[in-house]
């Protein structure tokens, strides 16, 4: 069998978006409740005024620009957790007729965009919500906050080497959450986050501790030197990621997959 198929691959899709296509509506409702909550919070008390709401408004977007950040992470962490959950449904997935580098793929793939397309599809449906209430009840200036969500993210990815760079910051967070979601068993997201913390903590003391020193030493990397680091690092994730994947046993340990 090779390795990678884009038949098999796209069979594979079709069967994990067969299984999980209940779960993606159910994100779409919460995503859409949440939004909703801050719209009417934000913009659709009597006391905001014309300044105010379209302020709000701005704040909205970027608590949707935001969630929708935190969704690439989270989902990436959470590829795998609902397929081992229960030892006939991991049987199932491993005993599809493709590889395992297709299912790794599809897998992670397949969370990541659903569960974006569910955040921004949540937003929009809120969004065109207290748009219409707005008009309903005469409130001044009742405007979607999804062109500011568009402007507010077309600003950090706007083709220059800032977004590029921030563009790989991101690929690498998504990667070190995939191996994360490889590597624990129960909520991946949760303890994955928490390393990452510790280890940022770590870092900021272990530099802290260097320049507190007397000792001139100085450590300079550029945008494009920090680029390709975390580019490689993201490389490294991901590949460590697949190999616990082929890796992961039907039934492992309570918090791990290894």
């Amino acid at each position: 069998m090779k390795n990678f198929n884009l038949k098999r691959f796209m069979q594979v899709v079709r069967y994990i978006f067969g299984i999980h296509r209940n779960s993606y509506i159910k994100a779409i409702m919460i995503f859409f409740l949440v939004f909703l909550f801050f719209f009417f919070i934000y913009t659709l008390l009597p006391e905001n005024d014309a300044v105010s709401r379209l302020s709000m408004l701005k704040h909205c977007a970027g608590i949707g620009v935001i969630t929708l950040v935190f969704t690439m992470f989270i989902s990436a962490g959470l590829a795998f957790s609902p397929l081992f959950k229960k030892r006939q449904s991991a049987i199932n997935y491993l005993m599809l007729p493709a590889s395992r580098l297709e299912k790794f793929v599809a897998s992670e793939s397949l969370a990541i965009v659903c569960l974006m397309v569910s955040c921004v599809i949540g937003f929009v449906a809120a969004d065109l919500l207290q748009w219409v209430f707005s008009m309903i009840f005469g409130k001044p200036d009742a405007v979607l906050a999804s062109q500011f969500f568009v402007s507010g993210w077309k600003a950090h990815f706007d083709g220059s080497a800032d977004s590029f760079t921030t563009i790989v910051s991101l690929l690498w967070l998504i990667s070190f959450f995939m191996l994360g979601g490889s590597f624990f068993r129960k909520v991946p997201p949760l303890f994955t986050f928490i390393i990452l913390i510790a280890i940022t903590l770590l870092l900021g003391y272990i530099l802290s501790h260097i320049y507190d020193t007397k000792q001139e030493i100085k450590v300079v990397i550029s945008d494009a030197g920090m680029t390709w680091i975390l580019a490689v690092l993201t490389i490294i994730n991901v590949a460590i990621a697949y190999i616990l994947f082929r890796r992961m046993p039907l039934v492992g340990r309570k918090w791990f997959n290894v």
